[in-house]
């Protein structure tokens, strides 16, 4: 007689191994997501140091620039300081003299007769306004 074959697959038995292998991949799932978790703290961090840094960068170049246009200011101040008190320190002869040289070279420059250094007539108007003070300057020494 013929022994008649089921049909019936074998059934998995689970044994030690088959269960200790899905815990070792469990484990390593879990340590890759940590180490995920831990990268992205890390990157977080970062960028919130890096936010930081560049906020203090800016305080900074805020506070120099605003010292630096308080110093600007401080130099103008004084610069303007020194100019009254230079006017205020002149004497009226030296005033008087300066004025009446200024308007005699000025008058050549309106005549067309005042001539540069080099010979050439003056036209333009700067030109003769500076060599009216130098002018001045040398003949107004009192």
């Amino acid at each position: 007689m013929l022994k008649k074959i089921s049909n019936k697959k074998p059934t998995k038995l689970t044994t030690r191994t088959n269960r200790s292998n899905k815990t070792k991949n469990k484990r390593s799932v879990r340590s890759i997501q940590t180490k995920q978790r831990s990268v992205q703290k890390r990157r977080s961090i970062q960028t919130k140091r890096r936010s930081v840094q560049k906020r203090r960068s800016v305080q900074k170049r805020r506070s120099v620039q605003k010292r630096r246009s308080v110093q600007k200011r401080r130099s103008v101040q004084k610069r303007r300081s020194v100019q009254t008190k230079r006017s205020v320190n002149l004497s009226t002869k030296k005033k008087t003299c300066m004025k009446n040289k200024v308007g005699l070279v000025m008058k050549e420059f309106k005549d067309k007769t005042l001539r540069s250094s080099s010979g050439q007539l003056v036209t333009n108007p700067k030109q003769g306004i500076a060599i009216a003070l130098s002018v001045a300057r040398k003949t107004c020494k009192i």
